[in-house]
């Protein structure tokens, strides 16, 4: 009986510690996605700047579109690992539920993901908004 105890305490740990990497490359991945989009953006922003003279009313508009393109394709990216992030906190508070009765009072006051699903732009929305942003400014950019 106490190696089947050692043996499930172990599973929980490394059920838990498995959850909280998923998280934190889940988070990382979020902000990679970010970041690269708006590095995209601002890039097309530039290759305007430096191409202007050469660029018709044609390459404003494949300017436009890629920019809209690359803001859509991160906001998807963004919900589809925000969706991914809400499982594998459902999946860690799953883990939890096989600790003791004070870990889980501890638990269940320090953090709530329970509504986390349902609140899923909470973190996402400024990421989503700041690629829209950016994207609509290239078209200013374009069309000033």
């Amino acid at each position: 009986m106490s190696n089947y105890n050692n043996r499930k305490g172990e599973e929980l740990r490394l059920g838990y510690k498995i959850a909280q990497e998923d998280i934190l490359f889940t988070k990382n991945q979020q902000w990679r996605i970010t970041n690269y989009c708006l590095l995209i953006i601002v890039a097309l922003i530039g290759f305007y700047k430096y191409q202007s003279v050469h660029i018709d009313s044609c390459g404003k508009k494949v300017l436009g579109v890629l920019s809209c393109i690359t803001a859509a394709y991160g906001t998807i990216l963004l919900i589809i690992f925000q969706h991914k992030l809400a499982n594998y906190r459902k999946r860690l508070t799953d883990i939890t539920e096989n600790f003791t009765s004070k870990f889980k009072q501890y638990y269940k006051e320090s953090k709530s993901y329970e509504k986390f699903r349902y609140n899923l732009m909470s973190f996402v929305l400024p990421l989503i908004v700041s690629l829209w942003v950016g994207a609509f400014f290239v078209i200013w950019v374009l069309y000033l």
